[in-house]
């Protein structure tokens, strides 16, 4: 695994056409979820002008996305249900 050193702001800029994916992993307790979270707080608040080519961003955290929250249907879930569910739902 690549386990390079990457600054906030490079963590979405592309270093060439291919696909990125970043991925953050590490023990309960390390920090990941507050990392994310900081990094949102950046955005909104245009901290250092991180990604200003972004319009929105949904933080969606991953151990929502469970059987008992989306249970298992013959046709997979979209991405724009689940930013419904997980970003919406009460609201409207």
């Amino acid at each position: 695994a690549n386990q390079d050193h990457v600054e906030i702001g490079g963590i979405l800029s592309p270093n060439d056409d291919r696909a990125q994916s970043v991925l953050i992993e590490g023990p309960a307790g390390y920090g990941k979820t507050t990392l994310c979270l900081s990094i949102l707080y950046k955005w909104a608040k245009n901290q250092n002008r991180l990604w200003k080519e972004f319009d929105l961003i949904f933080y969606i955290p991953l151990r929502n996305l469970n059987s008992e929250k989306y249970p298992r249907r013959n046709n997979p879930y979209t991405l724009s249900e689940i930013i419904q569910k997980e970003c919406f739902e009460g609201i409207v």
